[in-house]
Order: C-alpha cells, then structure tokens, then sequence
C-alpha cells in the first residue's frame, strides 16, 4: 500500500480490531509510562509530607513537602525569586556558550587531524578534564577578579569538556570518502568545514552540549553557594544562614525542575533536529499472533516526529535572547540594590529580607 504522506508509517493491529501500542509485549504503552514517570516524582514527595507530618522529621529543620512549596511562594511574592532564576539561567547559557566558542573548533581541528598531534595531547585533556573546578577558584579570580567572570569561567571549564571530547568522536565518526570527496572536488576549508565536518558531527555535538548544560547547573548551584550574592545557590545559602528552611528546600525543588525543564527542551530540539536517527526496535508479536489478524487489519497510519521547523529555530532563539537580555538587566538591578543595601539597610526587590 503507497503511503502518499511520508510523515506516516504503518503498526500493526491485535486480531480484535484494536492497535498494538507503539511498544508491545513486554513493555507499557504511553499512558502507562507517562503515569509510572509521574508516581516516580509523586511518591517521594508524599512521603516527605507523611514523614514531616508524622513527626518522624523535625519540622523546624525539615518542613513538609508542601511547606517547601509555600517558601517558593513566599520568595516570589518578596522579589527574591524571579531574579535569582533569571540570573542562574544567565550564568549557565554564558558558561556554556563560552564552551562551545572554543570547544567545537578546536574539537573538529583536533578530530580531523592526521598529524598525530590528537593522540599527543590526549591524556594531556584527559587530565584536565579531571581537574576540579573548583581548585581553579582562584585561578578564575585573578584572572577575571571577584565577579561574573569567575563565576562564568568555572562553568565553562566544567562545560568545555563534554562538548569537546563528543565534538572530538563526533569529528573523527565522519565518514573519510565524504571528505576526500569534498576535497577532490576542489572545496576549500571553510567550506569543508561547514558543509562536511560540522552536519556530519552535529549529532554528537548537540549531545555534548546538553551534557554540558546538565553539568553547568550541578556546578553554577556550588559556585552560586559559596561566593555569589545572586542566584539559586545564593538564596539556597542565604535562607539557610537566616533560618528560612521552607524557602531553602523551595530553592532546591525550583533548581531540579529548571534543570530538568532545559533538558527536556533539549531533548525536544534534538529529536526535532535529527528526526531521522534509527531508534531502538520494539518488541515483536510472536508470528503466528500476527499471522491470525486479517490482512486488512494488520496496519494503521501513525504519525512519525516533525522535523525542525523554521519556527522551532525562532523560538528557541528569542528563548536564548530573552535570557540573555533579562539577565544582563538582573545583573545590574542586583547590583544597584546591594550597593542601595549598603547605604541604607534595604532594598526594593527584598534584598535583606532575612532581617526581619
């Protein structure tokens, strides 16, 4: 049977009439999943509330699951929260895409060189990539002083490395007649590099750079902690130190849900982008299940995932530069209200707050 829309393939169907789920024996359909995902996330939390409530944890110490919830309000409704999101965003895309200038060239330079020069320095970045950020603090603080470059400057190390080691595989994955084609026929290095070696790693690449934004939040949260006045890991510090536990643990739930929120948005635009990678074979019915359905029943069209779109492309850039621009902005609306804090004891947005 000709299928006239290329964005619909065929699944079978059960002898009564019904479709087979997209995974068959063995394993649960969408719904199933779905709801397994969300008693994942739902049962730790209910436990958490029995056990505060229950007197098994210190309420003082340990409030209840909704309780945290309640400090997430309580910090947006004094101006603390909104800003601190904003600016932990800003941190993580400038991080990261201080990375990536200099990881994906220097990755594909390096992943397409027939020098040696790659193997030479391997276990030379093999090294680093082992070193901790954070005992090269003060390195970043001499460097860029006590401020937004040290702080940016932690993250990107911690996000160079991921990028370019994949963009590293991803370079050297490239099939060797397709460049020595593009060379034959005259193509000088630029384009090489455009049109060759950048499409032909891209898929590597983008799994690099959403491993490097998962890590970029694990880090900016630590650095954010020990020496920042602005940020998730500022506030999670700060309400600590001031004894506002709800807010505290509010601070941390926002943290993971912004976290895991990027990834999904990620994972979303590279199934978009590379929407026709081979995926995982499912399960079958044994044969002679299917063999027993009429032939007329046995297939159903399903809809495959869209590809990118020019649409996706412009909402995901008005998404990086809304971020960029707000946070530049909280940057130095923060900055003003400290300096306002240190002459007359508080400020608008809820910057010393905690005194009361």
């Amino acid at each position: 049977m000709m299928i006239k829309n290329r964005g619909w393939i065929r699944r079978p169907f059960r002898g009564d009439g019904e479709a087979w789920p997209a995974f068959t024996s063995g394993f649960p359909g969408a719904l199933e999943r779905s709801a397994l995902k969300a008693a994942g996330v739902l049962i730790p939390a209910l436990i958490w509330e029995f056990l505060s409530r229950a007197g098994f944890l210190d309420p003082q110490f340990f409030p209840s699951f909704l309780q945290a919830l309640g400090g997430i309000v309580g910090a947006a409704e004094v101006g603390l929260l909104p800003g601190s999101l904003i600016i932990s965003l800003w941190r993580a895309m400038i991080g990261l895409f201080t990375a990536s200038a200099f990881a994906i060239p220097l990755g594909l330079l390096i992943g397409r060189d027939t020098s040696g020069l790659g193997d030479c320095f391997n276990p030379l970045f093999r090294l680093l990539a082992q070193v901790n950020p954070f005992t090269l603090a003060p390195i970043f603080i001499l460097v860029f002083g006590i401020g937004e470059g040290a702080k940016a400057g932690i993250v990107a190390w911690v996000c160079f490395w991921p990028v370019f080691f994949n963009t590293l595989e991803g370079a050297r994955g490239v099939e060797a007649a397709l460049v020595k084609t593009a060379r034959g026929m005259g193509a000088p290095g630029r384009m090489l590099f455009f049109t060759v070696l950048l499409p032909g790693a891209a898929a590597s690449i983008f799994g690099g750079l959403k491993l490097g934004l998962e890590m970029s939040f694990f880090v900016l949260i630590a650095t954010e902690m020990i020496g920042a006045s602005s940020g998730i890991g500022w506030l999670v510090q700060a309400s600590y130190w001031n004894l506002r536990f709800s807010w505290m643990y509010g601070a941390m739930i926002l943290a993971i849900a912004l976290g895991f929120c990027m990834n999904r948005y990620l994972s979303r635009l590279y199934d978009k982008v590379f929407f026709w990678r081979d995926e995982p074979a499912p399960r079958q019915r044994p044969e002679e299940q299917v063999n027993r359905d009429p032939p007329e029943m046995r297939t159903r069209p399903v809809l495959l995932r869209k590809p990118f779109a020019r649409k996706d492309a412009i909402g995901a850039a008005l998404l990086l530069l809304l971020i960029l621009l707000a946070g530049f902005w909280q940057i130095r609306e923060t900055q003003k209200e400290w300096r306002q804090f240190g002459k007359e004891g508080h400020t608008a947005s809820g910057i010393g707050i905690f005194d009361d």
